[in-house]
């Protein structure tokens, strides 16, 4: 069986650089670097803010929430009614959308934003977007952009429409505003959530877990956020590990800025369930890998026709379609038996991946393309 870690990657594709990201804080006097030998110079002011719709640039009509493109910036509005603040934002509006509605080709399109805009130009950039699909947007950027950025980026999103009750826009779009112009910031992709609790947690982009059905609060794979905003201060969590670091080949991440990046073909992903059947999943000719999610502990089902892993993935390789399989920690001092069941099997092992983070690794490992 191939093992795929963040940390290691095959012959073909080898994994970008895995340098620990610091802030300034962790070292002191030392000045917050991306790439080798560019150092970041935090002297700009002004802050650039993308709009992508939303329930934070959304309104309410007729009991119906939905987007407009008049009301997608009234978040800035309204946290300088709020803050009494003057900052300098310069907003680009690429489309509105509901983020429950998001595709490839908005995802293509947001790249191409965040590849045009000039971000040295900025002291931090803020994507406002649904928090449907926040995590998933957050992770995919993570994945390809980590070490690359000459500035923060943070995603935000919100509860409720701007102006409603208990909307907690305002708080998600004024704590990107204190991360960013914080002098213990450094460049990376980010996603700011108030969550019920009313505090507001800063998490690593492809470590943001999808939100909750309940309260709509967001977690960070691992169980510890990167750091926490409060009364205008951004406090670095000590507890915080990294995870799901990136396995995005060297050249699709270092060609990224100088040009295009476009889909070719899609990724299947499938969770587990009692009683999942291979046998209802068709493979088609866009089909280019399938991510399988195992059980927290790494395990999948390994007996019965059509519902053992063995048998879908022995179907993919005939195909030439990648399986990857996906979840469970990275170091274990023993392994089910049912985890054996994948030794020699043509499949690639991402642990200590999220499911979002393996869903964007894969996407963008198989599918993206560099358009020269």
């Amino acid at each position: 069986m191939k093992t795929q870690t963040a940390a290691k990657s095959d012959d073909k594709k080898k994994t970008a650089p895995q340098a620990k990201e610091k802030s300034a804080g962790q070292d002191a006097g030392m000045v917050p670097r991306t790439t080798d030998g560019h150092v970041v110079k935090k002297k700009n002011t002004k802050i650039l803010v993308i709009l992508t719709g939303g329930t934070i640039g959304s309104a309410v009509h007729d009991h119906i929430i939905d987007t407009t493109k008049a009301t997608s910036a009234a978040v800035i509005e309204a946290y300088r009614k709020v803050t009494g603040r003057h900052d300098e934002f310069e907003v680009i509006q690429p489309f509105t959308v509901l983020s429950e509605n998001f595709t490839l080709h908005e995802w293509e399109v947001l790249l191409k934003t965040i590849h045009t805009a000039d971000l040295k130009k900025y002291k931090g950039c803020i994507i406002t977007h649904g928090s449907d699909t926040m995590s998933y947007s957050a992770a995919l950027f993570g994945e390809l952009l980590y070490g690359l950025l000459p500035c923060p980026v943070v995603f935000i999103s919100a509860n409720a429409p701007v102006g409603e009750k208990n909307s907690n826009a305002v708080a998600n779009f004024r704590a990107a505003v204190d991360y960013i112009n914080s002098p213990e910031s450094f460049p990376g992709i980010f996603a700011v959530a108030t969550n019920d609790n009313k505090e507001s947690q800063l998490f690593k982009g492809e470590e943001l877990m999808e939100a909750d059905g309940v309260k709509g609060n967001f977690t960070a794979f691992g169980g510890e956020s990167f750091g926490t905003i409060k009364d205008g201060v951004f406090v670095r969590n000590p507890k915080h590990q990294d995870h799901c670091l990136p396995i995005i080949p060297d050249y699709m991440r270092a060609a990224f800025f100088e040009h295009d990046l476009t889909f070719d073909g899609e990724v299947m992903m499938i969770r587990p369930y009692v009683g999942l059947n291979f046998h209802n999943f068709a493979l088609t000719r866009s089909t280019k890998a399938v991510v399988i999610y195992t059980y927290h502990s790494g395990t999948f089902c390994t007996k019965g026709d059509g519902t053992a892993l063995q048998f879908f993935a022995r179907m993919c390789g005939k195909a030439g379609i990648p399986v990857y399989l996906a979840g469970g920690p990275d170091a274990k001092t023993a392994r089910y038996a049912s985890e054996t069941a994948a030794d020699g099997l043509p499949i690639t092992v991402l642990s200590d991946f999220s499911p979002e983070a393996a869903y964007a690794a894969v996407i963008l490992r198989e599918t993206a393309r560099i358009e020269y």
